[in-house]
């Protein structure tokens, strides 16, 4: 850097896995700083930027060094980063006096005043802060205790929209302390009022984008002329994608549109070097909006959705894109290449063709609830993205977001990469494609799926003969443990893809819920409906001649609050000796038998087999209830995320002196309170509380002996400002919950997403150990990793 300005330590934050695309982009940005300022660029004060800069790329984010208008030039330019902080110190600590020390040595009256306001965030990874909340108060105490030995007086604390936003972040190795820049995150450009569904975020799709190699070939024509890239996004619902796109096209500063940043409130602020920064700004896009479109320059946006579409012409508008994006509304697969490239598709097959990319976040199911777009599970919509992809863009090059890998998949293109990615909290994939014939694929069948369609009498006769072997393996257990309700039969076989779960009520009432999962997109609608009617026939054929109601239902990943509302795919057959028989040909039922009482393991429980996807009674936590029984007697227990309250009933049962159940549903909760008295068990000691967990977690006053936790993996219901996400979050909700654990106190935790990894952090402050296999009922045995619980104990 230049000697003759104050340089200053700064920290880009980026949603993991962006860091080294923030990187570059920081060293673009930078390095554009200094060329304009050479060629004449108004920096009034200054010197230049440094194109020199080093950057130490971490977890998070980007580590820099520079002067306040590098800082600048990043708070405006930067389409990949969320946050800019400065760091005031940084040191390593080992107790709450050494961050106090550390606060107190900042010099905040050179920041801002006592007339405003402040507000102080933190992360914590040490064993001496388990809360959250105690780093952020101690700093707190120390930036008030600073002005108060200066002036007598104290600035007040503003959670919600303060002067100065300040940030620690505390681990074992270092503690920093930040003033961050920014205010508002910079995702927020300003032109995203209008919204819909589960927005993506605008920098996570700058980073797709930039995977995509859209801001290398908008940098390749910059340099060489030509024809400019074109960009289609065919489901593109606010129009992110599209908007960002064309940010990058024209050169324009994600940052022009916000009302304001932090810095501005900042006693460093030099609103003279900022309006200077601004007007180079605006000039450049001006420029640049002008060049691209002089070039013809073309950004295709469509979706389904009117609503949509109206989303994505506001915000297009506000972003002052509308001249080089185009809007229709449409179906994607009824769109023509000629329809979205326009004049470009004449020159398609010539040299003098555009680079095109299509890129598209389709509805893929965890995102936003029931599929407003389409009627299709996400599995064939992706299989249709697929081929629409391969049949109209040969030579193109797609980015297609996806919840999983498995699901992107499902286009039926090989990708030349999936990366993963993050948007706000939700964990997603970005498959990468170049649209080539010999990357197009058919996943093959199975070795069963073969046979099965080889010889469809002996697919039926392998699966009634697996129902058998089932039975007579866990016969002896559900005897042995008085169980009534477990599950037979878990797509043990392909190409028979449900859960077959048995309900005997206590009038000996017999209940079948086969829950049917959505088929590979591989397999035809025709033959998925075909199999399923013979998993309905040889279920009744292995049941009779039993008098039984069965009850199906779809399986789908829960979205949001969709737990909590009636199953409205749900329906009811009859079957069995006086059945009709016949497939999905029984009779339907007109209402039918919504609810039962079942018992398991001396205990009774109400369950409804009609208006929700689940039952109330989750059978693979059968053995976790026991232990929590066996644990209870003379505890305090603390049931999160309680549902119908079954572990609270077990716990009571267990001789626990208090229960609290607490969930986000009344309706759950009253079904809870049932369940105490079905078993005789609810007293002035049993507590129901509606609430959201991690509020009562932070306000709760007592202590509890044994806490059970079993969160849902994802949640983006209403009333939550982000998404929850149990692999990203669990960290901190344990290390809350242990805040309120007693010392020789007990968490069970248990989560049912495949493939997920306890953070290593919680070690440092509790005692772990994993009980999953040893909990894992037998009739749930037969597949591994369902469900994963771990005990927590204080160190």
């Amino acid at each position: 850097m230049s000697t003759t300005v104050d340089t200053y330590q700064f920290f880009a934050a980026c949603p993991h896995y962006s860091e080294a695309l923030l990187r570059e982009e920081l060293a673009r940005i930078l390095d554009a700083g200094t060329t304009t300022a050479g060629e004449g660029a108004a920096s009034p004060g200054t010197a230049p930027a440094s194109a020199a800069a080093e950057f130490r790329e971490t977890s998070g984010g980007v580590g820099f060094r520079g002067s306040l208008e590098d800082a600048y030039r990043v708070c405006l330019w930067s389409q990949l980063a969320g946050r800019v902080y400065l760091e005031l110190a940084t040191e390593t600590i080992t107790d709450r006096d050494g961050l106090y020390n550390l606060a107190r040595s900042v010099a905040w009256h050179e920041l801002f005043e006592l007339e405003q306001s402040f507000a102080v965030a933190s992360h914590t990874a040490h064993p001496a802060f388990r809360s959250e909340n105690l780093a952020a108060l101690i700093v707190k105490d120390a930036v008030a205790d600073h002005f108060r030995d200066r002036t007598g007086k104290r600035p007040s604390v503003d959670t919600e929209a303060p002067d100065a936003r300040l940030y620690v972040h505390l681990t074992t190795r270092s503690t920093s302390l930040y003033l961050d820049l920014s205010g508002e995150s910079l995702h927020q450009r300003g032109y995203r009022l209008a919204r819909t569904a589960a927005p993506l975020r605008e920098n996570t799709a700058a980073a797709v984008l930039a995977r995509a190699g859209w801001f290398a070939a908008v940098a390749e024509w910059r340099a060489a002329g030509g024809a400019p890239p074109v960009l289609v996004d065919p489901m593109c619902g606010a129009g992110t994608l599209a908007i960002e796109a064309g940010l990058a096209a024209t050169d324009g500063a994600p940052g022009l549109g916000r009302p304001h940043f932090g810095f501005e409130r900042c006693l460093l602020h030099d609103a003279t070097l900022w309006a200077a920064l601004r007007t180079e700004a605006e000039n450049r896009q001006e420029q640049g909006l002008a060049a691209f479109v002089r070039a013809g320059g073309r950004i295709w946006a469509s979706d389904i959705d009117p609503e949509a579409i109206s989303a994505c012409e506001q915000n297009a508008d506000r972003a002052g894109m509308t001249d080089i994006i185009t809007t229709g509304c449409s179906d994607f697969s009824r769109l023509t290449r000629g329809a979205v490239l326009g004049s470009w598709n004449k020159v398609w097959e010539t040299e003098e063709a555009p680079a095109c990319f299509v890129v598209t976040n389709p509805p893929y199911g965890v995102r936003i609830g029931p599929l407003g777009r389409s009627n299709e599970e996400p599995e064939q919509l992706y299989a249709k993205l697929g081929a629409w992809l391969a049949g109209n863009f040969e030579g193109a090059r797609a980015a297609v977001l996806a919840e999983s890998k498995d699901q992107a998949r499902a286009l039926g293109l090989r990708a030349d990469k999936v990366n993963t990615l993050y948007n706000g909290r939700l964990k997603i994939v970005v498959a990468l494609l170049r649209l080539e014939e010999s990357n197009r694929y058919v996943a093959p069948l199975s070795s069963v799926e073969q046979e099965a369609a080889e010889d469809q009498t002996q697919g039926t006769a392998m699966l009634l003969n697996r129902l058998r072997r089932n039975a007579a393996e866990l016969k002896d257990y559900l005897s042995d443990q008085k169980i009534s309700c477990y599950r037979l039969y878990d797509a043990d076989i392909p190409q028979y893809s449900a859960a077959v779960d048995l309900y005997t009520e206590t009038d000996g009432t017999l209940h079948v819920v086969i829950q049917e999962y959505a088929p590979p997109a591989t397999i035809a609608k025709e033959a998925s409906a075909q199999r399923f009617d013979e998993l309905l026939d040889t279920i009744r054929r292995f049941l009779e001649p039993q008098q039984l109601r069965m009850h199906i239902k779809q399986r789908r990943r829960q979205r949001g609050d969709d737990q909590y509302r009636p199953d409205e795919g749900a329906t009811s057959h009859y079957g069995g000796a006086g059945g009709s028989g016949g497939g999905s040909g029984g009779a339907r039922s007109s209402g039918g038998t919504r609810t039962g009482i079942v018992e398991e393991n001396g205990l009774a429980f109400e369950t409804n087999f009609k208006d929700y996807i689940d039952t109330g009674l989750f059978l693979d936590h059968r053995d976790v209830r026991r232990r929590i029984r066996d644990m209870a007697k003379d505890k305090h227990f603390l049931n999160l995320f309680a549902y119908t309250c079954t572990a609270s009933v077990y716990a009571a049962d267990g001789g626990a002196r208090t229960t609290v159940s607490v969930d986000t549903s009344n309706t759950y909760l009253d079904w809870g309170r049932r369940n105490f008295q079905l078993n005789k068990l609810l007293s002035n000691g049993d507590h129901f509380v509606r609430r959201d967990c991690m509020e009562f977690i932070r306000d709760c006053p007592d202590d509890f002996d044994l806490i059970f936790i079993d969160p849902p993996s994802f949640s983006n219901s209403k009333g939550r400002e982000d998404v929850f996400d149990i692999q990203l979050d669990h960290e901190q909700l344990l290390r809350s919950a242990l805040e309120l654990l007693t010392d020789d106190g007990t968490i069970v935790f248990s989560t049912n997403l495949r493939g997920f990894v306890l953070s290593e952090k919680l070690r440092e402050v509790a005692r772990v150990g994993e009980v999953s296999e040893e909990l894992t009922p037998p009739d749930f045995a037969r597949r591994k990793n369902r469900r994963h619980v771990f005990l927590l104990r204080k160190l």
